[in-house]
């Protein structure tokens, strides 16, 4: 019987322990905006993703920052990013939720409305990197509050509102 508690409070500790690992590893990880706004771009590859506006995820390589500025024109072909570092004690790749929120009237190309886009990406920590949105299609051009987000294990990193015009 001993033996029995013994066992289930070891793993008991180790659970506590590993929870608590995991929680101060994610305390460590930092977001440092380096800018935001109009990019130019050009498209590396598509894959599909199933719960946004086109259908596709798109990988850019950007071109540049034409303007730094949250106010974006809704027109097809419209590109703007955010520019950040994730800080950590070392260089890995991390995962991380990305969640792009939409203002009333976002629709997929079949018509069905949509309130967000979710994805999980693995991105660099200790190197400049971005994360975009680009208007491929009719069904995106929603005037209001863009709200980009971005969590790691769950902690809410970074949230930055694009206003769309």
């Amino acid at each position: 019987m001993k033996k029995h508690k013994l066992g289930m409070n070891r793993n008991l500790i180790i659970i506590i322990v590993t929870l608590s690992f995991i929680s101060g590893y994610s305390q460590k990880v930092k977001f440092k905006e380096l800018g935001y706004g109009l990019i130019s771009s050009e498209p590396i590859s598509k894959q599909k993703l199933k719960n946004s506006p086109s259908k596709l995820h798109t990988t850019i390589n950007h071109t540049g920052l034409i303007k730094k500025t949250d106010s974006i024109p809704v027109e097809i072909g419209a590109q703007f990013a955010v520019f950040y570092k994730l800080k950590f004690k070392k260089d890995t790749l991390i995962p991380v939720n990305i969640i792009w929120t939409y203002p009333e009237g976002m629709k997929d190309t079949k018509g069905n409305k949509i309130k967000e886009t979710s994805y999980f990406t693995e991105k660099d920590t200790n190197f400049k990197t971005f994360s975009s949105y680009t208007i491929e299609g009719e069904n995106e051009l929603v005037k209001g509050n863009w709200i980009f987000q971005m969590f790691y294990l769950n902690k809410k990193l970074y949230q930055k509102e694009f206003y769309l015009y």
